[in-house]
């Protein structure tokens, strides 16, 4: 192991050694391995992904493929908000494209779905669950329903107000 991945699992993320080292050599354990990660810290830190694969004996990839098999798993923190948009069959149908153009007229979202964004976080759910009401969205736990581009520009803009008047109000009551 290279001396700075192992540096920053000590200093940075110290749980991810104790959680990995019940589990040493049991590719079995990987599911178990990530889920108390991502207890622990809300994420499964990128630094550690090798250190993890290494000391489970799987190789990284399938490590990898492991985390994005399953919606719970993350590799970046939340932020404050958490856009959860359903790309299931329905949603596509029904406008699911449309809605992710609109997030990326406003930020820039990369491939795996991350936004250039404090506040925003962006997942991608195979199915939320509500076809019928398609395309379906969340943003933390409000749920919206035959969403369109106009109402989730209407939504993201409403809490991007919002939050720049909390901001001028901190500033001006400190």
């Amino acid at each position: 192991m290279e001396n700075a991945e192992w540096t920053t699992i000590e200093n940075e993320f110290p749980a991810i050694k104790t959680l990995c080292e019940s589990y040493r050599g049991n590719p079995g354990g990987a599911v178990v391995v990530l889920q108390k990660i991502q207890a622990a810290y809300g994420y499964i830190p990128k630094p550690s992904l090798s250190y993890i694969a290494k000391c489970l004996m799987i190789s990284s990839s399938h490590l990898y493929g492991i985390m994005t098999f399953y919606d719970q798993f993350r590799l970046t923190p939340k932020k404050k908000y958490t856009i959860k948009m359903c790309r299931g069959t329905g949603c596509e149908l029904n406008g699911a494209p449309a809605l992710v153009d609109v997030l990326g007229d406003l930020f820039t979202v990369s491939k795996d779905g991350e936004i250039d964004s404090s506040l925003f976080s962006l997942e991608y759910s195979a199915c939320l669950g509500a076809c019928g009401k398609a395309p379906l969205m969340t943003i933390n736990d409000e749920v919206y329903t035959q969403a369109t581009p106009e109402k989730l520009e209407s939504i993201i803009r409403g809490i991007l107000e919002e939050e720049n008047r909390g901001a001028v109000q901190e500033i001006t009551v400190a």
